[in-house]
């Protein structure tokens, strides 16, 4: 390898590829990094999570929290609608009440 380094202290070296077979299988764990999974069977170690409760616990809460947002939310776009019609049917008996005043004024012009 120093051949082809040149012989020469790099601080940064080049990468060197070896060639070799495609089909040949290369372990580049650090040895003393524990089995491998073809070594263990292929089984992997399932873990229970000590905190799944607090996690289920915590998705409850929040959807909780959403729903409230929305039914909140519903309400106020009621109550919106709500108070638009109580104006456009204020608007609408101002208006007749307006008309009606002017046919009687327009009447009591007429005399």
């Amino acid at each position: 390898m120093d051949a082809v380094l040149g012989n020469k202290p790099s601080i940064t070296p080049p990468v060197l590829i070896q060639s070799g077979a495609q089909d040949a299988v290369v372990d580049s764990s650090p040895s003393g990094a524990g089995p491998s999974l073809s070594e263990g069977g292929g089984r992997k170690r399932k873990r229970k999570s000590e905190k799944g409760p607090e996690i289920l616990q915590y998705l409850r809460e929040l959807e909780e929290r959403e729903n409230r947002r929305e039914a909140e939310a519903q309400e106020r776009e009621e109550e919106c609608f709500r108070q638009l019609e109580v104006r456009e049917r204020q608007r609408e008996e101002e208006a007749r009440r307006r008309e009606g005043e002017a046919r009687r004024r327009e009447e009591e012009a007429r005399r």
